[in-house]
């Protein structure tokens, strides 16, 4: 399934350069970072982690339309603050499975030499 995903979002990928080149009036630079967060859409649904991508495509997708827009300053400020709010979720969503795993975890005990 995972193999599947990753070809899905390639095959985004590839297709959203290819319109960026064709279509008129579409500059290279503030777009592709468009494409790169919009090829992130379908691992948000299939995986296992997903505010992490939905952390990127939003930042991603976010930052090409501040760039592409002219509204960099003020609006660069809320995304960042959307993306850290979105990174306190993922904390605790880390931190929770993380102490999950612990009780399998071994102490190693040292033995010096003084």
């Amino acid at each position: 399934m995972k193999i599947y995903v990753t070809l899905l979002s390639i095959l985004i990928f590839l297709t959203g350069i290819i319109l960026i080149k064709v279509l008129p009036n579409y500059n290279f630079f503030p777009w592709i970072f468009f494409v790169i967060g919009f090829s992130g859409i379908p691992k948000i649904f299939f995986s296992d982690y997903k505010i992490s991508f939905l952390q990127n495509t939003i930042f991603f997708c976010g930052i090409s339309i501040l760039f592409a827009k002219n509204f960099f300053w003020p609006g660069i400020l809320i995304l960042i603050g959307f993306n850290i709010v979105l990174g306190g979720l993922k904390k605790n969503k880390f931190h929770q499975v993380r102490m999950k795993n612990r009780k399998f975890e071994k102490k190693i005990n040292y033995v010096t030499y003084d």
